[in-house]
């Protein structure tokens, strides 16, 4: 009722009284809609439920625990977006969001029940989206993880680099019921990429993929696959060697403006019901700059969304066509 009287009033075009309203909607209950709908899209977590880990090898994983994780994400992204933090935080936050279930899974001591709470998971090799089970459990195989998969996450939902359909024929690295060992699988990897055709896409695939293999196929640490240590080199298309999940981060929170443009992009998406243009480019490129002249502020982009000419104004089809 407040917004469409604002808006009657033709007071809503007014930069102070459009911050006002979004202020008060963001506050409001209903935000937890960007969580349910907006988030869960752009972690592609909706696919943890055709996840279907293999039950001899993941005892532990349940319709109980496959929804606490969804949980937690949303949790997560709705603190950053309330308390107003940095959009690096996605990346370098040292905290996640438990209960007793999620806990116990990721081995988190503490006093926990049902509820979920706030914690800071750092000394656990978690904090932020790349510690998160419900992102690690989709982006894996039922029997053992992929590299390729998280890496391709990566790429395109923190980085916004699409990678190109893999040409045909090329072949696949054979799924079948027994687990493949850190050693084993980099060198399939290396079998597979040695056609020209897939080199280049597979490289920085291959390289942000395995400095994410300390993370299971359902997202519990480990520090050896079987008998193997755990490969976590990532062997970057520049020559540079990365290891392990802060060295990614790292190498994630070096490319911010990447990372924002990605979330720009995502959110503005979502905001239009529609695919960007490349007129909306050149406005994402002005957002990132007013963006990071306030801080990296998660609410600053959400702001600039709304008061941007594309999703303020819409072509009217006349009537009768």
């Amino acid at each position: 009722e407040q917004l469409t009287a604002a808006a009657t009033s033709g007071k809503l075009i007014q930069d102070s009284v459009l911050d006002q309203q979004i202020t008060r909607m963001l506050a409001d209950p209903k935000a937890q809609a960007l969580a349910d709908q907006f988030a869960t899209q752009w972690l592609q977590i909706t696919r943890i439920v055709e996840s279907a880990p293999d039950p001899e090898l993941f005892p532990g994983f349940s319709e109980e625990l496959r929804r606490d994780l969804v949980e937690e994400c949303k949790r997560f992204f709705m603190d950053a977006v309330i308390a107003d933090r940095p959009y690096t935080e996605f990346i370098s936050s040292k905290h996640t969001f438990l209960n007793a279930r999620l806990a116990r899974h990721y081995g988190v001591p503490g006093a926990f029940d049902d509820r979920f709470q706030r914690v800071d998971v750092s000394q656990f090799n978690r904090g932020g989206l790349l510690g998160m089970g419900a992102v690690m459990t989709v982006t894996s195989n039922p029997n053992r993880t992929s590299p390729v998969k998280r890496g391709k996450w990566v790429m395109e939902q923190l980085l916004s680099t699409p990678t190109p359909p893999p040409p045909p024929d090329v072949g696949v690295i054979e799924d079948d019921s027994k687990p493949i060992s850190a050693k084993t699988i980099r060198e399939r990897l290396v079998q597979h990429r040695d056609n020209p055709s897939c080199a280049s896409c597979h490289r920085p695939l291959d390289a942000m993929g395995f400095m994410l293999e300390n993370y299971d196929a359902v997202g519990r640490w480990r520090d050896k696959d079987g008998q193997h240590p755990v490969d976590n080199l990532g062997d970057m298309p520049d020559g540079k060697k990365l290891y392990g999940v802060p060295d990614l981060k790292s190498y994630l929170l070096s490319r911010k403006k990447d990372l924002c443009r990605a979330l720009a992009e995502k959110l503005l998406t979502y905001a239009l019901g529609r695919g960007l243009t490349a007129s909306d480019a050149c406005m994402i490129e002005e957002m990132i700059k007013k963006v990071d002249a306030k801080g990296g502020s998660t609410q600053t982009l959400i702001r600039e969304i709304i008061k941007s000419e594309a999703f303020r104004s819409r072509a009217v089809q006349p009537v009768g066509r």
